[in-house]
């Protein structure tokens, strides 16, 4: 990505004058005297002794030269390779090769323009006769592996299209190319020509520009050659990867499956070929959403390539740098960063010197992963990594947005706006009229104006037409949600229309089918947090309740795939939401938006149809299009307009979709949404939705619900205080409300989620004195709990008590499991240590038992399920998804009697101060995942408890099991209520009625 031959692909002509003549007259001097040195040594060995020294010299001058040359500091880059000249004289090397390309393109810059113009081809010409000469002098058994002879023709052929001279380099291309092919075709066929045109093969490797000789040259080797000759699905494979880089991953998934095809066909299963096909398939399933998919191909490959012998580390470094930045696509950062590192550690054992300099893109990419990982002092060390890049091009578009993002908060403005520019340099000298990626810059520009602003709403208006055009669903949920920020000032209803139009395309996103999407801008889908949150205050302030209930579900499906995508398992699909449908008002908008769309999208298929027919970058780039321009004019205008217009009068602006159930008459819903400023709590009954908001700072909250943590891990006689203060915030404002209810749904929302609702004090009762109290597990609600069947009730109950490393002892659960033996009406199969195995565990639940309880310990980690598990009787550990997987289908109830089995706000807390708290993301935790397996309801633990006060606990929880036939199938969140109640009555007045010793098990899911 960083070779040389990268940048000058991309440099085009520009002003004439003497003095362009006489720097190209130097470079042709410097090259022609480079040849001549060259062509005048013989080659010779390289002592051992002396070799590390030389290729210290040689890598440090490479380095010098590169920097040159991307710094147009002719003079320096000619004496460098002067300086060279003794280390590389003697070798036909890729470095020589390398050396003497630099030289002849050291005028250029890394997207700029080639601004040298010669008097004649031919002057070009007799410069590069003694390089031709060096290189023609190669021997046999060298040119057969790379036939650098070609390749400098190659060079000379772009040189002259640089220079203008286009007709003379597309004659003697096409004369080589045809003489190679005629040799190739002879019987027996030039091993010499197959050389070449495999040197061929890998020069048009990464040349966009020549998408339209590609296809030829494919269609001439084919007649000549066959479709699967190995030289034919060289070029081929050269056409996937331009597909890709014109963002047109579909095309090259296609192309990509007509090689394979071919491969499998006509070379007898090669595998070195099918592979190489698969690091294109990496990119082009990534680039349609498919990322499972991807990850498998990009698996397959380094698989592959750890096996070859000697070991391939620059194929490796390549390999696993394309799976860092797919685990970047996918979010999961701690992956990226791993491969990214294995990428870097391969490319610095590489011989090659040209390939080391490759490490630059991992480097990249590992600094990207861990800004967006949150690490201290990342976004300082991506801007650094970002700096050292040489040339820059639609891959260092992810990471500048990852920059630009990560700064818009710490007052950096100058890197902010550093990171917007050359972003938008980028984006305009490396696409073409009405690509998708052209939104990028205008969603930056939309997002550094205030909300309502007129040239804001303009840039967001822009951007969504690139993004429609493109049929790019991750930019079209980029730039509509910049457009709903602009213009929710203006016109609510036209900003709730189009946050919900943005709210679904990420829903389509997460579940992994978007139409296209390109690698680059996949970096930019994580943190869609605050659009949801901003869209969610405006459906409440607007009053439209059933709507914004709808949208907190989209909200709990983002927090929850954050949780689940870092995983290395499989990839987690989205679940569907419910609901989240279009009122009639919206519907008819869409209507009128669906002709817009079309007619962008038709003239964005004309627009490339007129691009392709430039078979140069430059002229690409050059061409004005006027058609495509007035279609973007007149489709940002009409979005806008739709955007922005009124809703007729008497239109329905909000429908009743239906978004929860209508509840029992005992029953109501609290949901919650915690803004900067207040909280509000959407409380529901029967199918009637009444607002409250709280006047209360998200931080001051925050500091709250902090000290309810500390106090609560530290038992004494005293009602916590902030227990205290979080009921007359979050429920005593309801209270009147609340007559003749005895259950309550929780919906929590940030920190809330660490909070144990039961706790909460009026002063004189708990609120588990006076409700049940059930918090809902994500979106959908919880699965219909099965029917118990009839005859005995069955429970699976195990559990650990030994300690290791990590892990104290558990002895209290002996005793727990021990209390579960004489149920009435129940068959209880159990498991302690050694007996508690992975495999013992799924064959009690294959029996279908109605409750489960484990009592062990579970580590949450609050950065994602990867390194969350169960540590089981025999010492091993389960992974959250491993956990997820096994048939939990027929469980009712699953009780966690562990170590926080619910969240883990010790890890989540670590980093955080009293203003900033754990996100509560991963509060589900366990619970969470055995909810999302098909268990409906889960009792589960939401801090580390006392080990012989739960055993205690556990028993009077199941004491009613014990003397009433059956009790199990009244098993239930009020059950849950009614042992609390039983046990602050029986040691009332005693340490052991504070909450820690009861409030942590908490009921998840339905309440039964």
């Amino acid at each position: 990505m960083f070779a040389v031959s990268r940048a000058g692909q991309q440099l085009n002509r520009g002003r004439s004058g003497l003095a362009n003549e006489l720097r190209l007259n130097r470079i042709i001097t410097s090259a022609a005297a480079l040849c001549s040195a060259l062509c005048a040594a013989q080659p010779a060995a390289v002592s051992l002794d002396h070799a590390a020294a030389r290729t210290q010299r040689i890598q440090s001058a490479m380095q010098r030269n590169h920097a040159a040359y991307y710094a147009r500091d002719i003079a320096t880059c000619h004496a460098i390779g002067q300086e060279m000249l003794p280390d590389l004289q003697a070798e036909w090397s890729r470095d020589v090769f390398w050396l003497w390309d630099s030289l002849a393109f050291c005028e250029g810059r890394p997207g700029g323009r080639w601004e040298l113009r010669a008097e004649s081809a031919a002057q070009i010409t007799t410069a590069y006769q003694p390089l031709f000469a060096h290189f023609a002098a190669m021997p046999r058994e060298q040119r057969l592996k790379n036939d650098y002879f070609i390749g400098v023709q190659f060079r000379y052929w772009v040189i002259l299209r640089l220079l203008g001279f286009e007709a003379d380099a597309d004659r003697l291309e096409q004369q080589t190319v045809n003489d190679l092919i005629s040799q190739a075709a002879a019987t027996p066929p030039d091993q010499l020509a197959l050389a070449g045109l495999t040197m061929i093969g890998a020069e048009l490797y990464g040349k966009r520009s020549r998408t339209v000789w590609m296809e030829q040259l494919q269609q001439q080797l084919s007649t000549a050659l066959g479709p699967g000759h190995v030289n034919t699905l060289l070029i081929l494979r050269a056409r996937i990867f331009a597909m890709r880089q014109l963002e047109r991953p579909a095309q090259a998934l296609a192309l990509s499956d007509d090689y394979a095809a071919l491969a499998q066909r006509h070379q007898g299963g090669n595998e070195r070929l099918l592979m190489g096909n698969r690091s294109e398939r990496v990119g082009a399933f990534a680039g349609v959403g498919r990322f499972a998919d991807a990850r498998d191909e990009g698996l397959a490959l380094l698989h592959y390539l750890q096996r070859q012998q000697p070991r391939p580390y620059a194929n490796l470094m390549r390999s696993a740098y394309n799976l860092a930045g797919l685990h970047i696509d996918m979010a999961d950062y701690d992956g990226a960063v791993e491969y990214a590192q294995m990428s870097i550690d391969e490319g610095m054992q590489t011989p090659s010197l040209i390939d080391r300099n490759e490490v630059a893109l991992p480097k990249l990419l590992l600094a990207q992963a861990r800004s967006l990982r949150g690490d201290p002092g990342a976004s300082a060390d991506l801007h650094a990594e970002i700096r050292s890049v040489l040339s820059h091009d639609l891959a260092t578009t992810g990471p500048l947005h990852t920059l630009w993002h990560s700064t818009a908060q710490d007052g950096a403005a100058q890197v902010r706006a550093y990171a917007r520019e050359l972003l938008g340099r980028i984006v305009q000298e490396n696409t073409s009229a009405l690509q998708a990626a052209r939104a990028m810059p205008l969603v930056m520009d939309a997002a550094a104006l205030p909300a309502g602003n007129a040239a804001g709403l303009q840039h967001a208006a822009q951007a969504s037409a690139y993004a429609l055009a493109g049929n790019d669903d991750s930019m079209q949920v980029l730039a509509q949600f910049a457009l709903a920020r602009q213009v929710a000032p203006l016109r609510p209803e036209g900003a709730a229309w189009v946050y919900k139009r943005a709210a679904l395309a990420l829903l389509q996103l997460r579940k992994g089918l978007p139409d296209t999407a390109s690698v680059a801008q996949q970096a930019m889908l994580a943190g869609h947090e605050d659009d949801l949150r901003a869209y969610i205050g405006l459906l409440i302030d607007s009053g439209r309740l059933a709507e914004a209930e709808q949208a907190i579900e989209v909200l709990r499906e983002e927090e929850l795939h954050e949780f689940r995508r870092r995983s290395r398992g499989a990839l987690v699909r989205a679940n569907t939401v419910r609901g989240l449908s279009y009122t009639s008002e919206e519907s008819r908008r869409n209507a009128l938006m669906a002709p817009v769309q079309q007619t962008l999208q038709a003239e964005a298929t004309r627009a490339k149809q007129r691009a392709d027919q430039h078979s140069l970058w430059k002229d690409r780039l050059a061409a004005a299009d006027p058609q495509a321009e007035a279609a973007l004019a007149a489709g940002a205008q009409a979005l806008q307009a739709l955007a922005t217009a009124p809703a007729p009068r008497g239109s329905a602006t909000e429908q009743e979709p239906g978004a929860t159930a209508r509840l029992g008459a005992a029953q109501a819903r609290l949901a919650f949404l915690v803004r900067a400023d207040s909280v509000d709590v959407v409380l529901q009954r029967g199918a009637t939705r009444q607002r409250f908001s709280v006047p209360v700072p998200a931080t001051q909250l925050n500091r709250t619900v902090q000290a309810l943590r500390a106090e609560l891990v530290k038992p004494g006689a005293r009602v916590p205080a902030a227990a205290q203060q979080l009921h007359q915030w979050l429920i005593a404002p309801l209270a009147a409300h609340l007559h003749g209810i005895k259950h309550l749904h929780l919906a929590p929302d940030g920190a809330l989620r660490y909070v144990p609702f039961a706790a909460l004090h009026d002063g004189r009762h708990y609120l588990a004195q006076r409700y049940s109290v059930s918090m809902e597990l994500g979106v959908n609600s919880a699965p219909a709990a099965p029917r118990t069947r009839a005859g005995a009730i069955k429970l699976a109950a195990f559990g650990r008590t030994l300690p290791d490393a990590q892990h104290s002892a558990l002895p209290g659960v002996r005793d727990e499991l021990a209390a579960l033996q004489g149920l009435r009406g129940a068959t209880v199969q159990q498991g302690l240590d050694a007996a508690f195995t992975s495999s013992t565990l799924a064959r009690a639940l294959a029996q279908q038992p109605s409750v489960v309880h484990l009592a062990s310990h579970f580590v949450l980690d609050a950065a994602g399920e990867e390194n969350s598990y169960l540590l089981l009787g025999d010492g091993s550990r389960m992974p959250l998804r491993e956990l997820r997987q096994l048939p939990w289908q027929g469980v009712r109830v699953a009780l966690l009697s562990a170590c926080d089995s619910g969240l883990a706000p010790q890890a989540a807390y670590a980093s955080a101060t009293p203003a900033t708290p754990g996100s509560g993301k991963e509060w589900a935790g366990f619970a969470g995942a055995l909810h999302a397996a098909g268990v409906p309801s889960v009792v589960a633990t939401l801090w580390r408890i006392d080990d012989a006060a739960a055993a205690q606990w556990m028993q009077q929880f199941y004491a009613p099991w014990r003397q009433v036939r059956g009790a199990a199938a009244a098993m239930t969140a009020s059950h849950l209520a009614q042992t609390q109640r039983h046990w602050l009555r029986k040691h009332q007045g005693t340490a052991l009625a504070h909450p820690y010793y009861w409030a942590a098990f908490q009921w998840m899911g339905a309440p039964g």
